[in-house]
C-alpha cells in the first residue's frame, strides 16, 4: 500500500487454499497412472494370448480396436481405420458372407455362435481366426473378442497328416509282409 507521497506503508496480500484441488489433482494423478498400468496389463495379456477386443457403434459405423486387433490383422493403426468396408476388404471372399450372416444375427438379437474365418493381411499372409464372443451392449453398440487360431490350425493339419501318414505306412507294412509271407508281432508285458 503506497502513500499519497508514493511510500510505501504497508502490505496487503491476498490468499487463496488451494488444498482440496491439489489434493483432487493427485488422486487424479495417482489414477491415471493406474489407468495407464492396467491398460498396459491388458493389452501384454491379448499379446500373450494372441487374442483381441473390439467394439462398435452400429450407428456411426465407429470402431474401436485393441492394439492386438491390429496386429492380428496386420495393419497399422496410423493408417488403417476399421470401417466395415475395410474389415471386409481384409476377410477371405469365401468366408465374407459367413461373417455378414453371424454379424446380422446379432443385429437380429439371435444368439451368439463362435465363428472361425480367415483373413488375408495387406502382406498376403492368410490368418485363421475365431469370433469368441459378442455382445450387445446397448441399442447400437457391440463389443467382441477375436482370437488369432493360425498356429493352432497348422499344428491340427500337421497332426492330421502325420495320422493319414502313419496309416499309409502301416497299410504298406501289411501290404509287404503279406506279400513276403512273413508277420510281425509285439510284445507288450
Amino acid at each position: 500500500v503506497l502513500s499519497k507521497d508514493k511510500e510505501i506503508i504497508g502490505v496487503l496480500g491476498i490468499g487463496h487454499d488451494i488444498t482440496e484441488q491439489r489434493k483432487a489433482e493427485k488422486e487424479l494423478e495417482q489414477k491415471t497412472l493406474k489407468l495407464d498400468e492396467l491398460n498396459k496389463s491388458l493389452n501384454l495379456a491379448q499379446k500373450l494370448g494372441n487374442i483381441a477386443s473390439w467394439q462398435w457403434n452400429m450407428e456411426s459405423d465407429k470402431k474401436v480396436w485393441s492394439d492386438q486387433m491390429y496386429r492380428i490383422y496386420g495393419v497399422e493403426k496410423d493408417t488403417f481405420y476399421p470401417s466395415n468396408k475395410n474389415i471386409s476388404e481384409l476377410i477371405y471372399p469365401e468366408d465374407l458372407s459367413k461373417v455378414e450372416q453371424g454379424l446380422a444375427q446379432l443385429m437380429n438379437d439371435e444368439p451368439f455362435v463362435p465363428q472361425e474365418f480367415r483373413i488375408q493381411r495387406p502382406s498376403g499372409e492368410i490368418r485363421d481366426l475365431l469370433s469368441v464372443s459378442f455382445e450387445r451392449l446397448d441399442k447400437n453398440i457391440f463389443f467382441g473378442v477375436t482370437k488369432d487360431i493360425t498356429e493352432q490350425k497348422k499344428r491340427e493339419q500337421e497332426k492330421l497328416e502325420s495320422t493319414l501318414n502313419f496309416k499309409k505306412t502301416k497299410r504298406e507294412l501289411q501290404e509287404s509282409q503279406k506279400t513276403a509271407q512273413i508277420g510281425s508281432w509285439a510284445l507288450n508285458p
